[in-house]
C-alpha cells in the first residue's frame, strides 16, 4: 500500500457500518480467548496475589479515599515507592464478592483479558479501514490479528497473576482512549482530547507504565498520517494537556508515599534512582530486543531470563538497529505498519525498561512487561494481514493464521497449568534451565512445602556453589538429606552452613546430634564442647552442657538430673532464659511417674 493509497489516519471519515459478519467474528474471538485460558481459573494463589486478595490477604480498606493515601505495599511494611490507588479499590472490592473463592478472581482476569481483545478487535477494524481497507477486508485481517494476541502465552503470566491485571487495565484503558482519539479527532478535537484525558487518568491510577499513553498517541498521529510535518505537529500539540493529570498523578503520589515512617519515626525517602549509566543503557536495550524475541518466539516461557552474554547482547542490540532501519525505510515508502508497531512497542516499554525508574529496581525481563507494548506490534500484524489479504486474498492468511492460532492455544494451556500452583511454577523454572540463587531458594522452598526432599537433594547435588553461598540452601539440603537417612552427605552441608559466622553454632550442634545419633558419641561430643567453649553467654553455656547430657544418656534418669540442674543453673544466671525455663520443664516430664509408666 503506498503513501498515496493511504486514507488520512485521524482525518478521513471511517466507514463504520457493521455487517452481521463482524459478531460472528465477536463470537469467534471471544471463542478463542476463553478456550485459551479456559484452564486459567485456578483454585490457587500465587506469589503477590495472596497479600492483595483471598483468605492471607493484609489489605484491609475500611474507605476507599484510603487507596489513595498509600504504596500498594504500605500494608506489608515495604516502601516500593508504587502508587496504585485504583487497583487497590479493585481488589478490596473483590475481597468483599468473593473472599476465600479463589477462583473468581481468577476469573475476572480472564474476563478483563477477553473486554482487551475485544476492545483492540474494534480499534484494529478503525485504524485498518482509516487506512484504506475495505470493511470486510479490515475486519478479516483485525479477527486473525486479535486472535493472535488473545491467544499468545507471553500473556499468560498477566492473565494468571491476580496482582499484574493492572497491565490488562493499563491496555484497555490505551486501546480505549486511542480509539476515542482517533474516531473523533477531526470532527470534535476537543471532546477526542477530553476523552483520551479521561481514559488516561483512569489508567495511571491503575499502573504507572500508563503514564506514556501521550506518546503513543503522539506517535500513531505521526506515523500513520498522510499530511505535511506542520499539520502533523498542530495535531498533536493539544497533547500537551495532559500534563494536567500526569501534574496531579505526581501530586497524589509524592502525598501518599512521603506520609510513610521509617523504624526510627523519620519520613521515608522516596523518587528514582540515579540516573543510567553505560551498563543499565546496555541491559535495557538487550532486554527491549529479547522482549521482541519472547513475543516473536514464546517458547520456552519463564519468570526469570537469565543475563545474556556480551556477545548475546551485542548480536540483539545489533538486530534492532537493522529492524529500526528497516521500519524507517518502510515508512518513507508509504508503508507504515512496522514503524507504527515499533513505536507503540519502544514507547510501551519504557516504564519496564527502567531507564529511569520509580521504584529504584535495575533493569530486567518479565512476561508481565510485554502485555500492553504487544498491542503495538498486534497493529503491524493487522496491517500486514490486510495488506497480504489485499494482494493475495483471505485464503492464505486463514490457512497459515489458523494453525498458528491453534499452536499458541496449546502453548498457553500448558503455560496456565505451569502457573497453577506455586510449585509446578518454580519447578518448571528450574528444569528449564534457570540457576539463580533467589529462584533456586524459592524452588527449594516449595519442594519442602510439598515433602519432594528427593527432589530438593538433586538441585542441592546440581548446585553445590549455590550451597556455599547461601546458608539457607545448605541447611534444607542438609535436612532434605536427613530425611532420606544420608547423614554423612547431611553433615557435609551442615558444613557448609557452618561457614557463616551468624550460623556456625547451630549448625555444628545440628552436626554434634547426627554424629551422636549414628553412633560416633566422642566425635558429637567434641563438637558439643567446641561451641560451649566458644559461646559467651554463661547462661547459654550451661543449658549446651544439659542438652549433651540428654543427647549422650537418652533415658538414664541420673543424666536426666544432671541436665536439670544445668538448666536450673542457667535460670538462676538469666532468669529470662525461655529455652532454659522450657528444658526444665520437659525433664520434669521426662522424670514424671506417668513417663516412666508409659
Amino acid at each position: 500500500m503506498t503513501r498515496t493509497q493511504t486514507h488520512e489516519f485521524l482525518n478521513s471519515p471511517a466507514d463504520e457500518a457493521r455487517t452481521p459478519s463482524v459478531w460472528w467474528a465477536i463470537l469467534m474471538l471471544a471463542v478463542i480467548t476463553m478456550l485459551a485460558f479456559a484452564n486459567a481459573a485456578h483454585d490457587e494463589l500465587v506469589l503477590d496475589d495472596k497479600v492483595f486478595v483471598g483468605p492471607e490477604s493484609t489489605l484491609d480498606l475500611k474507605d476507599n479515599r484510603e487507596a489513595f493515601l498509600q504504596d500498594i505495599w504500605e500494608k506489608k511494611s515495604i516502601k516500593s515507592s508504587l502508587y496504585r490507588p485504583l487497583l487497590l479499590i479493585n481488589f478490596s472490592l473483590e475481597n468483599r464478592l468473593f473472599g476465600d473463592w479463589i477462583t473468581g478472581y481468577h476469573l475476572v482476569n480472564i474476563l478483563t483479558h477477553l473486554l482487551a481483545c475485544l476492545l483492540l478487535f474494534g480499534f484494529l477494524m478503525h485504524i485498518l479501514q482509516k487506512l484504506g481497507g475495505s470493511s470486510k477486508t479490515a475486519m478479516l485481517a483485525a479477527l486473525l490479528a486479535s486472535m493472535v494476541f488473545a491467544a499468545h502465552p507471553v500473556h499468560t503470566e498477566v492473565v494468571n497473576s491476580i496482582f499484574n491485571r493492572s497491565s490488562i487495565y493499563v491496555s484497555i484503558c490505551a486501546i480505549a482512549g486511542l480509539w476515542w482519539l482517533s474516531h473523533w479527532l477531526d470532527r470534535r478535537p476537543v471532546i477526542a482530547w477530553l476523552g483520551l484525558a479521561l481514559f488516561y487518568s483512569i489508567g495511571i491510577l491503575f499502573k504507572e507504565s500508563a503514564l506514556v499513553i501521550p506518546g503513543i498517541a503522539v506517535a500513531l498521529i505521526i506515523i500513520l498520517s498522510d499530511m505535511n510535518f506542520g499539520e502533523r505537529i498542530r495535531r498533536f500539540l493539544p497533547v500537551l494537556g495532559l500534563l494536567i493529570p500526569i501534574a496531579l498523578f505526581f501530586y497524589l503520589r509524592h502525598l501518599a508515599l512521603t506520609t510513610g515512617m521509617n523504624d526510627a519515626g523519620d519520613p521515608v525517602a522516596t523518587g528514582a534512582r540515579p540516573l543510567p549509566d553505560l551498563d543499565s543503557v546496555l541491559a535495557v536495550l538487550g532486554n527491549l530486543g529479547r522482549g521482541l524475541r519472547v513475543i516473536l518466539w514464546p517458547n520456552p516461557l519463564q519468570m526469570f531470563y537469565r543475563e545474556p552474554s556480551s556477545v548475546e547482547l551485542g548480536l540483539v542490540i545489533m538486530l534492532q538497529v537493522v529492524l529500526l532501519a528497516l521500519a524507517v525505510y518502510l515508512f518513507l515508502k508509504g508503508k507504515p505498519g512496522l514503524a507504527a508497531g515499533l513505536a507503540f512497542y519502544y514507547i510501551a516499554m519504557l516504564p519496564a525498561s527502567r531507564i529511569i525508574s520509580l521504584d529504584k529496581v535495575m533493569p530486567h525481563l518479565a512476561e508481565r512487561y510485554l502485555y500492553f507494548p504487544s498491542v503495538g506490534l498486534t497493529i503491524t500484524l493487522a496491517i500486514a494481514l490486510m495488506n497480504t489479504i489485499t494482494r493475495y486474498g483471505p485464503r492464505l492468511p486463514v490457512l497459515i493464521g489458523m494453525p498458528l492460532i491453534v499452536f499458541l492455544t496449546v502453548l498457553t494451556w500448558e503455560r496456565n497449568h505451569e502457573w497453577s500452583t506455586e510449585y509446578l511454577l518454580f519447578k518448571t523454572e528450574y528444569d528449564r534451565g534457570y540457576r539463580g540463587h533467589g529462584a533456586i531458594r524459592l524452588i527449594v522452598g516449595k519442594l519442602v512445602e510439598a515433602k519432594d526432599f528427593q527432589g530438593v537433594v538433586k538441585i542441592c547435588e546440581e548446585n553445590p556453589e549455590a550451597q556455599a553461598m547461601s546458608f539457607y540452601f545448605s541447611n534444607t539440603c542438609a535436612y532434605s538429606y536427613l530425611h532420606l537417612k544420608r547423614a554423612d552427605d547431611a553433615i557435609g552441608s551442615f558444613e557448609l552452613t557452618a561457614q557463616h559466622k551468624k550460623h556456625w553454632a547451630k549448625a555444628n550442634l545440628a552436626i554434634a546430634d547426627i554424629l551422636i545419633k549414628t553412633g560416633r558419641l566422642q566425635e558429637g561430643a567434641d563438637r558439643y564442647a567446641e561451641v560451649i567453649n566458644r559461646s559467651d553467654d554463661p547462661a547459654v553455656k550451661e543449658v549446651l552442657k544439659g542438652l549433651l547430657n540428654l543427647e549422650l544418656y537418652p533415658g538414664n534418669r541420673q543424666k536426666m538430673l544432671e541436665a536439670k540442674e544445668y538448666f536450673e543453673k542457667a535460670l538462676s544466671i538469666d532468669p529470662e532464659s525461655e529455652l532454659a525455663r522450657a528444658w526444665v520443664k520437659q525433664v520434669d516430664s521426662m522424670l514424671s511417674p506417668r513417663a516412666d509408666s508409659l
